[in-house]
């Protein structure tokens, strides 16, 4: 498929009983056309997955904060702390 701002494939498996395994999808707005990719594996359809599959297990020792808290721990954009923002242009 293609639009104006991104391209994006989806896969599907051949078979009984065909899934969806692949998604891709590229940039066209952006140099160099990124792509970012999900390979599905162990696809399920019938009907045993429930609401509690789905459900946050924290793991033992982890704590709650706030996300102000948070702010302050880590920088939440999207390039790594050793990049800097160049001058717009």
């Amino acid at each position: 498929m293609r639009t104006a701002e991104l391209d994006w494939q989806i896969w599907i498996a051949q078979g009984d009983r065909p899934y969806p395994c692949r998604y891709v999808i590229t940039s066209s707005m952006v140099d160099q056309a990124p792509q970012f990719s999900v390979d599905i594996q162990d696809w399920k359809a019938s009907g045993d997955a429930s609401s509690m599959d789905f459900a946050f297990k924290a793991p033992e020792g982890a704590k709650k904060i706030d996300i102000e808290e948070l702010k302050d721990m880590v920088d939440l954009g999207d390039l790594p702390g050793h990049f800097t923002v160049g001058e717009a242009k």
